[in-house]
């Protein structure tokens, strides 16, 4: 099944072309996030897929989204605590859901955990990071503890 970005409000409604975009969770103990800075002020947009409100929790997914709709690239990001394999597998599962409104962008994973980055890099997760590369200089599959910050 796939689902439509119409179904949700972007974060950044208010300000499109803002220049901090921040995702985290702000209703749990976890805290891990990810910053984004658009220093471009390109238009972007985010959103907070996990919103129950929509779905219902009856599908894996991440918890943001975030879009920036000049350079066409979007960014999947799950905040975790510590089950890197079951973010990735959330990852994928939304790249799935929103599979037309993705196409044509340029997509990029992004998990920020609560666990030290060593401890969590089982076969899987390396063949994953591995097989995607990088892309204009960025790593496509980003694994970080606490904090991913990054230009847009």
């Amino acid at each position: 099944m796939m689902v439509s970005l119409k179904d949700y409000t972007s974060l950044c409604a208010r300000d499109p072309n803002c220049k901090i975009i921040v995702s985290r969770d702000k209703y749990s103990k976890n805290k891990a996030e990810h910053r984004a800075k658009n220093r471009d002020e390109n238009c972007v947009a985010h959103y907070q897929v996990d919103d129950d409100s929509v779905l219902k929790n009856q599908f894996k997914r991440c918890d943001f989204l975030l879009l920036n709709l000049d350079k066409k690239t979007a960014y999947l990001i799950e905040l975790k605590g510590k089950n890197i394999e079951y973010a990735m597998e959330q990852l994928l599962a939304t790249e799935q859901l929103f599979k037309n409104d993705l196409s044509g962008y340029d997509l990029y994973y992004r998990i920020v955990t609560q666990q030290a980055v060593k401890k969590i890099h089982s076969p899987e997760i390396t063949r994953w990071q591995e097989e995607a590369g990088a892309r204009q200089g960025k790593r496509v599959v980003q694994i970080k503890q606490y904090l991913i910050e990054e230009t847009i």
